[in-house]
C-alpha cells in the first residue's frame, strides 16, 4: 500500500488474498528457500575455510623457519626476559 504523506490519499493497493491460507503457504515457501540458500551458502564458506585456515599456517609456519634460520643460533629469548635481569 503507498499513501501520500501530504494528503493522506491512497495511491496505490494490492487486493488482499482471496484464501489467506494459499498466500500463507506461498511466504512460508519463500522463506523456507531463503533459509536454505543461506545454509547452503555458509556450507560453502566453511568447506573453503578448512583450506584456507591450512595455507595461513603453512605461510605462517614458513615464515617463522626462514626467521629462525637467519638468526645467530641462540634460542630467542622472551621481550620480558630483560627486565628480570
Amino acid at each position: 500500500m503507498q499513501i501520500d504523506p501530504q494528503s493522506g490519499e491512497v495511491l496505490a493497493c494490492e487486493p488482499p488474498p482471496d484464501d489467506f491460507a494459499v498466500a500463507a503457504r506461498r511466504a512460508q515457501e519463500g522463506r523456507k528457500s531463503e533459509r536454505k540458500d543461506a545454509f547452503e551458502s555458509a556450507l560453502r564458506a566453511e568447506k573453503g575455510r578448512e583450506e584456507e585456515l591450512d595455507d595461513l599456517f603453512r605461510k605462517a609456519s614458513k615464515k617463522q623457519d626462514e626467521k629462525n634460520d637467519q638468526g645467530d643460533g641462540e634460542a630467542p629469548g622472551h621481550a620480558m626476559d630483560d627486565r628480570w635481569r
